[in-house]
């Protein structure tokens, strides 16, 4: 047994001069400086063939991220594109419509007004002979005479067509059938 112990602190001695030895050589030694270190590997061509393999590599693997981001770019670039036109279009689409919009609304203005005037002329008529509206309808138009029907009174349509002479009255008759089929 004293043998065992006898190796086993032999050992353990043996271990504890090299550790100091690597650690006296770690804290002396110098590191290469990159001069010594270019030179170093310039004298040995399989790490320069290994190193260059390696960039070589890494650069290839680059070029293509860089050749996919580019396309990406232009992918992104295109739809932007398109989204801008389809704004575009759009817009004044939009701006036809309110011009639209704006159109009807003075026309629905200029049509109140008008039924407004109708109506009061309406009124006019109602109380009127049929000999002083014939001298008047023998001068307007038919949709003007049409209009004065379709806003008097019920039991004074008669007088509207009375004071027409018989062949317009026979027009303006089939004019108002075709309006309300």
């Amino acid at each position: 047994m004293g043998k065992v112990f006898k190796w086993i602190g032999l050992s353990i001695g043996s271990f504890i001069v090299m550790v100091v030895i690597v650690f006296f050589a770690l804290v002396f030694l110098k590191p290469m400086d990159e001069a010594t270190r270019t030179k170093v590997l310039a004298n040995n061509d399989r790490i320069v063939s290994q190193l260059l393999k390696q960039k070589e590599e890494e650069l290839s693997f680059l070029n293509t991220r860089v050749t996919e981001m580019n396309e990406q770019i232009l992918s992104v670039g295109h739809v932007r594109d398109s989204l801008r036109e389809q704004l575009e279009f759009k817009d004044k689409l939009l701006l036809e419509f309110q011009k639209t919009v704006d159109n009807l609304n003075g026309e629905l203005v200029a049509m109140k007004k008008q039924t407004g005037s109708i109506l009061e002329l309406a009124k006019t008529y109602e109380t009127m002979k049929i000999e002083e509206i014939r001298p008047i309808l023998t001068s307007v138009d038919d949709n003007t005479v049409i209009e004065l029907y379709k806003n008097i009174n019920a039991r004074m349509r008669k007088n509207i067509l009375v004071a027409l002479p018989n062949n317009r009255a026979a027009r303006i008759t089939q004019k108002l059938a075709q309006l309300k089929g």
